[in-house]
């Protein structure tokens, strides 16, 4: 029985890793996406404007 808590310990640890590891993921990717966005939007209203 405890054999059988510790592996469910044991998924839900690799578990709650493999979130973080997505959070982590779209942390880091999120500001380039932004940038990326804001630059594309930046260059069509300079276009737009003239």
């Amino acid at each position: 029985n405890l054999m059988r808590v510790d592996l469910v310990w044991k998924y839900k640890a690799h578990h709650l890793l493999d979130h973080a590891y997505l959070v982590v993921l779209m942390v880091s990717v999120a500001p380039l996406l932004y940038a990326e966005a804001n630059g594309v939007f930046h260059g069509m209203y300079c276009s737009y404007k003239d």
